[in-house]
């Protein structure tokens, strides 16, 4: 019994020689195939790039890295502000003090809206994205779903922290 052409392929292919294989041995063979076969395959072909263009645009680990990060400085900075107070206006002096945190306040609330904001306008500009590769490209449904999840926690944590710190 002869050797199958994908057994013998996957036997010759390794990391280093994959794209030189291609080059001399396979691009050449795939375009001088009949027309018939060629529309086939062709047809085949655009279906898999479909697929697999769906998690290339969601990119789930960039956005969540970035929300998280948006997440930390809010944190961060609401902690700062809330832990600013206490410590600082029981000490003598009550009204320059007063004055120098509620500058320091103002300071840190404008840093706190700068990162809602930024995760605000993040989570707005993925959300088309998902709906582009989930009903679009009809791809990807449970990675979209999971996103939309992580979207929707992530505006509620933001919920919750103003509702903390205000």
């Amino acid at each position: 019994m002869s050797q199958k052409p994908s057994q013998l392929l996957h036997s010759l292919v390794s990391v280093h020689n994959t794209k030189e294989i291609l080059r001399t041995q396979v691009y050449p063979f795939l375009d001088s195939l009949p027309a018939d076969q060629t529309a086939s395959l062709v047809k085949s072909l655009k279906e898999v790039a479909t697929k697999l263009k769906g998690p290339g645009l969601i990119a789930y680990d960039a956005n969540k890295k970035s929300i998280e990060h948006g997440l930390k400085t809010l944190r961060k900075s609401a902690e700062q502000s809330s832990r600013r107070y206490v410590s600082e206006v029981w000490i003598d002096g009550f009204l320059y003090l007063y004055v120098v945190f509620k500058r320091y306040q103002d300071d840190e609330l404008l840093l706190q809206a700068d990162a809602v904001e930024e995760i605000v306008d993040e989570i707005t500009t993925w959300v088309p994205t998902l709906w582009g590769v989930a009903v679009e490209l009809g791809t990807e449904h449970g990675l979209v779903h999971n996103c939309l999840i992580y979207c929707h926690e992530t505006l509620e944590e933001l919920r919750d922290t103003a509702n903390e710190y205000v």
